[in-house]
């Protein structure tokens, strides 16, 4: 995982790849201990949607506080919600209603196969059937 600014953000960054509630849990809990608010800065969990075309934050994943008395908001929607309302809804850690982000490491894209790597044919033995 690693954090980000959204006002640091490009619309060239990567969207934000969605942590578990454990690891929103612990970053709000160091933020909170860096800053001096000791370990038990706040954490709140929202599963609501915007459901239409919002000018407020629409993040979903870890936001993080560095603000005095601001809890950390760690937003989700469930399945039934992403299909519902998941185009009015952002994985953009610009949109983000804190001051940082929480985001995981996105998945590295498989990579491409190469014919001249397969595995070749063994060539046949002698007394058997010839290559043609």
């Amino acid at each position: 995982t690693r954090s980000r600014s959204p006002a640091a953000s490009t619309p060239q960054a990567s969207d934000c790849g969605l942590v578990t509630y454990t690891e929103c849990l612990r970053a709000s809990e160091v933020v909170a201990t860096h800053y001096g608010y000791g370990g038990a800065h706040g954490l709140e969990v929202s599963t609501a949607p915007c459901e239409q075309a919002t000018l407020g934050s629409c993040f979903v994943g870890c936001a993080v506080s560095t603000a005095v008395g601001v809890p950390s908001l760690y937003t989700f929607l469930t399945a039934e919600q992403l299909v519902e309302f998941g185009d009015f809804n952002s994985h953009r850690c610009e949109t983000a209603s804190r001051e940082l982000c929480l985001c995981a490491h996105p998945a590295p894209p498989t990579p491409p196969t190469c014919r001249l790597l397969a595995p070749r044919r063994a060539p046949p033995r002698r007394g058997r059937r010839t290559w043609r």
